[in-house]
């Protein structure tokens, strides 16, 4: 992809326009990174590029923002002239966007400085310290933080997601601009604060994250129902942290990324709040609080539109999250018949997360049992065994051919189904008939 966005660059030259690499493409090779595209800059004006790329497949989308992109090898490289903001009076888009024939004035309106870097290929333009900033480890505005920010307010979540990719800190002028004005959140759309927000928590480093949002008080913008977890203390033999350090904990000690075990883990002890009890020992408890969180998650889900899977998903894992996890085949064929493979094992990884948050006495011995569940998923798909309906020897229409009517065919299906995962009769097909017309009033 380089050699195409060189050539892209003498191209340019070639005419008499200035061409260069910009953005993430500089910053993740001088990172050691492998970029997942380039972008590119130029004095040409958006005609003028169509000028000099005539020949080649392009895609127009882009041009009243100033961007064109031309297609080399099937893949797309973005092509945007030199650019210089107007005022940003809805905190979001500049009221209008005109064309300079200055780079520095284009890197000049960029968020933070490891993204205000441009190359021709044999040099780095950097010249607001976006190097000595990747080599210090430094996340920081370009210019005056605080105007940054009253520009876009998305960047303050766009800092933070920066900071917990790659470990970053984030500058003291940088993150006391964001304290200062995290209240701006409210004019950036729900849709892009999800993005964002999903982005911090699939991170590496996303706890970190998630303490940034908290004491920047982007978090009471978010979602400030998060923030009661902290006054709820759990005394218990089975926990040491509260409900918000345990959930922090349990995010960071989880040891998968999908998304949705990250939502989860983030929602799934907010019925806390509203059921705790404490007995005459002094110990507290939280009966059918996952009943309550899924309640709560599924307003947040709702209100930051998830998409209807993920919504799911994420109810499910959180419905099951406090089950007891009983190492033996018929339990865990139960489990896969009511929520299916994947989640189940998604479960698992929510499960580990949440055990290693949890008095560290009993860690070990959890572990193991979720392990051996593991191992048990794993024996019961490789053997083919039966837990789920459709896998079971008779169908439907050997139902009718019994004489069961419509409604009574789906019971006796799901009579067949427990007799089969608890081992009572085999899943072969005279057995079940068997079965049926033995114990089975309906027949």
């Amino acid at each position: 992809m380089k050699e195409n966005a060189i050539l892209i660059i003498e191209k340019l030259n070639e005419f008499g326009f200035e061409g260069y690499m910009s953005g993430g493409c500089v910053r993740d090779e001088y990172m050691g990174l492998t970029p997942k595209d380039y972008d590119l800059t130029t004095s040409a004006t958006p005609d003028q590029i169509t000028e000099v790329f005539h020949d080649y497949r392009i895609i127009p989308t882009g041009i009243k923002h100033g961007t064109v992109t031309i297609m080399i090898d099937n893949i797309p490289y973005e092509i945007t002239t030199f650019r210089k903001d107007g005022k940003y009076s809805d905190g979001r888009h500049p009221d209008f966007v005109e064309y300079t024939t200055s780079l520095l004035d284009d890197l000049s309106r960029r968020d933070i400085t490891i993204n205000a870097m441009a190359s021709n290929g044999s040099e780095i333009i950097d010249p607001y310290g976006g190097r000595e900033d990747i080599q210090n480890k430094i996340i920081r505005c370009v210019g005056d933080p605080n105007e940054r920010i009253a520009e876009d307010a998305l960047r303050m979540l766009r800092i933070i997601r920066f900071s917990t990719k790659y470990n970053f800190e984030i500058d003291i002028r940088t993150f006391s601009a964001i304290q200062e004005n995290y209240h701006l959140l409210s004019n950036v759309s729900k849709e892009r604060i999800r993005d964002e927000f999903n982005q911090i928590i699939i991170n590496d480093f996303e706890v970190f994250g998630l303490y940034a949002l908290i004491y920047s008080g982007l978090m009471e913008q978010i979602y400030p129902e998060f923030l009661k977890l902290f006054d709820i203390e759990q005394n218990n033999p089975y926990h040491f942290l509260n409900v918000g350090h345990h959930t922090l904990t349990a995010i960071r000690n989880s040891p998968n990324k999908d998304l949705r075990v990250k939502l989860a883990l983030f929602l799934h002890d907010l019925g806390k709040v509203d059921t705790r009890t404490t007995d005459e020992n002094g110990i507290d408890h939280f009966k059918y609080h996952a009943k309550f969180s899924v309640t709560k998650a599924q307003k947040f889900l709702k209100e930051y539109k998830y998409d209807n899977k993920t919504r799911e998903d994420v109810l499910t894992l959180i419905k099951y999250h406090d089950i007891e996890f009983i190492p033996e085949k018929k339990y865990v064929k139960r489990m896969l018949n009511n929520i299916g493979q994947e989640l189940l094992v998604l479960l698992c990884d929510v499960k580990i997360g949440d055990i290693s948050a949890q008095n560290p006495d009993f860690f070990d011995q959890r572990k193991s049992e979720v392990l051996k569940f593991l191992e048990i998923i794993d024996e019961i798909i490789k053997e083919e065994s039966c837990f789920q309906i459709k896998d079971l020897a008779v169908n439907g229409y050997d139902m009718i051919e019994l004489g069961l009517q419509r409604e009574e065919i789906g019971f006796a299906l799901n009579k067949l189904l427990e007799v089969v995962i608890d081992g009572v009769v085999e899943n072969n097909k005279e057995e079940l008939i068997n079965y049926l017309t033995k114990n089975l009033k309906v027949v």
